[in-house]
């Protein structure tokens, strides 16, 4: 799922997500396999305000409360999840990927 392309910064990301939060019609107007894309590279930030409550306050309002994502989005990044960044970092010491 992840290609990579032109990614959002972080502070990019930060931007585009409380817009999202503030407006829900923004969703319409974004790049969404970009924004999906650039919120699960930062989802392990060591920025909180980012990663909990932009990144994973957007997965959740995106995907419970307003039921915005394409079932085939959806699956791939549950794939996503699932294959590459649910296990990483287990055992790793002196690592900020704990936050993954």
């Amino acid at each position: 799922m992840i290609l990579h392309e032109t990614l959002f910064s972080e502070a990019d990301l930060k931007c585009e997500l409380q817009a999202l939060l503030n407006d829900s019609n923004a969703w319409q107007q974004v790049d969404q396999n970009k924004l999906m894309q650039s919120m699960l590279v930062h989802i392990g930030s060591v920025d909180s305000e980012l990663r909990d409550g932009l990144i994973y306050g957007c997965f959740y309002t995106m995907i419970v409360e307003q039921d915005l994502l394409h079932p085939a989005l959806l699956n791939d990044t549950l794939q996503y999840c699932v294959t590459d960044l649910l296990d990483k970092g287990i055992g790793e010491s002196e690592s900020d990927s704990v936050f993954t």
